[in-house]
């Protein structure tokens, strides 16, 4: 009896410990979460578009990038596509790079 009652006393107390841990580190998640939005731009000829992480400008993109040149992008979904793939990137905590290969897969106009 003693040695089950000294079992139980420690599973509830590897089950507390492990219940903090989890709880401190969901609420490190959640701290670390931001809200990210793409906005499309009508500009001079064209369109581009602005990454927004939690409501403030994080990217202000007027031009296709990975191009030579100052070209806006021709459509409204060209701009969105490319600005959405970036804010996908952002959000996996990856470098909010493009290359050319990347805009071709998106089907985007240059």
């Amino acid at each position: 009896m003693k040695k089950q009652k000294s079992i139980l006393i420690i599973l509830l107390f590897i089950v507390t410990i492990s219940s903090i841990f989890s709880i401190k580190k969901s609420n490190h998640s959640q701290k670390d979460m931001h809200y990210i939005s793409v906005e499309v731009n009508k500009n001079d000829g064209g369109y581009g578009y602005q990454i927004m992480i939690d409501h403030k400008c994080y990217i202000d993109q007027p031009y296709i990038p990975a191009i030579k040149g100052r070209k806006p992008f021709s459509s409204y979904n060209d701009a969105l596509k490319t600005g959405t793939f970036v804010a996908n990137k952002i959000g996996i905590r990856k470098s909010p790079t493009i290359s050319i290969k990347d805009l071709r897969d998106l089907q985007i106009t240059l």
